[in-house]
């Protein structure tokens, strides 16, 4: 039978259809993939980061091998460009942990094996886009214990709390800024700061440090000193700010730039802090002079770590203090702070509000106001640990930071029993002198024998 023109066309039309459908459906499924767009990693101290960067968010699954020891991770429709695929491959050549790494297509991703000649500990994390980066895939590799050891024995001697060093501006002789009804910028960091320290500590896994326990001057660079002293894992200065302007509201977040300041207002603040040395009767020290050990220490690889993180940090902070106050900025500023100026801790300075406005000036008078503050920036560093915590840190292992609140009729050796850990075990983990406890209490409990 001959076909007519109208059935011709309408086959015609029929066949156009069925490609446009299908194109469609390719570009649909190109355009879901996950485009990793950058890789970056780093090896410090026996730990071994991978950041795969994409638009979107990675999907993926991890797999633990043996005989040789290898970690699988299958990427689930994702893209890795070539250039990248090369890279993962050289990860290999200058690393003490991991020995060969190879890469592969598979289904609609890719898979991803890091040999190793030791078992290797592998904690991933997903972190959320945001305005400086896309979202980015996290990879922590350590090396796990020892033969012959329990779990047990290595949480108890190895994990740590994450120690949080809380720097309160300005003291002593150096007061800081004044704001009106004789408010004093030294009065409310200190008053920040011991609120953001009970908050630390009481929560589980968590340690603070308070740089000035007191109305105390302290030099610029010592303060720093200190929390490196400490061993601490994270460095926050609470300021608040000041301007000519007194209309001029709202917090800001500030990480170190080795570059120069991220905006005039952030080279204006640096100004400033940097001054509390001259009015605390400090000889100034040459930064002129130290400028070429900073340099070379810029080419260590705890650098590129203390920076990023910074930043990483300082965005949860701002994210956080964005549902308690006010942003003057709403995104993480940089600045050449010289309490700051510490390349192998991260470090933020954080300016809770402006202490020459009136209306700010007041609130951070607030005992309630200042808690607040105080919950919000720990909220900010709890995401971000959560989602990066150490290796060897209680926040690493689940298991090592199982938490009980204590109910109504609880005794320390009921909750002792219940978990089969020793009562002094449970005592030693907490900090707890005698046997007391209080309802509502959080209690860490330590890792039993055979967990």
């Amino acid at each position: 039978m001959v076909a007519t023109a109208a059935e011709r066309r309408g086959v015609a039309v029929r066949r156009w259809l069925t490609w446009l459908a299908t194109g469609l459906l390719l570009v649909a499924g190109t355009a879901s993939a996950a485009l990793v767009s950058e890789l970056r990693h780093s090896e410090h101290n026996g730990n071994l980061r991978l950041v795969l960067e994409s638009q979107i968010p990675l999907r993926y699954q991890l797999t633990q091998l043996a005989q040789p020891h290898r970690w699988v991770i299958d990427l689930s429709t994702a893209q890795l460009p070539p250039a990248l695929q090369q890279q993962l491959v050289a990860l290999a050549d200058n690393s003490k942990l991991v020995t060969a790494v190879r890469v592969a297509a598979r289904g609609d991703g890719w898979r991803l094996v890091l040999e190793s000649a030791q078992p290797l500990a592998l904690v991933a994390a997903q972190l959320p886009a945001s305005e400086a980066s896309g979202s980015r895939s996290v990879f922590d590799l350590s090396a796990t214990a020892v033969a012959n050891r329990t779990l047990a024995e290595v949480v108890g001697k190895r994990r740590r709390d994450i120690i949080v060093a809380i720097d309160a501006g300005h003291g002593g002789r150096d007061p800081g800024a004044l704001g009106p009804y004789n408010i004093q910028e030294k009065q409310v960091t200190f008053a920040i700061a011991k609120q953001l320290a009970a908050i630390v500590d009481a929560s589980p896994g968590f340690k603070s440090y308070l740089v000035r326990s007191g109305d105390e001057f302290i030099p610029l660079r010592q303060r720093s000193a200190a929390a490196r002293a400490q061993r601490a894992d994270l460095f926050i200065s609470i300021h608040a700010d000041a301007f000519t302007n007194p209309q001029a509201h709202g917090a800001s977040v500030y990480a170190l730039s080795v570059n120069g300041a991220s905006s005039e207002a952030a080279s204006f603040l640096a100004e400033r802090e940097n001054n509390a040395d001259l009015i605390g009767g400090v000889d100034p020290l040459n930064i002129q002079q130290r400028e070429e050990s900073v340099a070379n220490l810029l080419v260590d690889l705890s650098r590129d770590y203390t920076l990023r993180s910074s930043g990483e940090i300082g965005e949860q902070v701002l994210s956080e203090l964005g549902s308690v106050a006010r942003l003057h900025k709403k995104k993480v500023e940089k600045a050449a702070f010289i309490v700051l100026k510490s390349l192998d801790m991260p470090s933020l300075l954080i300016e809770t509000g402006f202490i020459s406005n009136p209306q700010e000036a007041k609130r951070l008078s607030d005992k309630r106001y200042q808690r607040r503050m105080a919950q919000a920036i720990f909220n900010g560093i709890y995401r971000y640990y959560l989602a990066n915590p150490p290796p060897d840190s209680y926040l690493a292992d689940p298991q090592a930071l199982r938490v009980h609140i204590v109910q109504r009729g609880d005794t320390l050796s009921e909750i002792a029993a219940r978990y089969n850990v020793s009562q002094s075990a449970l005592r030693a983990r907490n900090k707890l002198s005698s046997s007391a406890i209080k309802i509502g209490q959080k209690l860490l409990i330590p890792a039993a024998a055979g967990d």
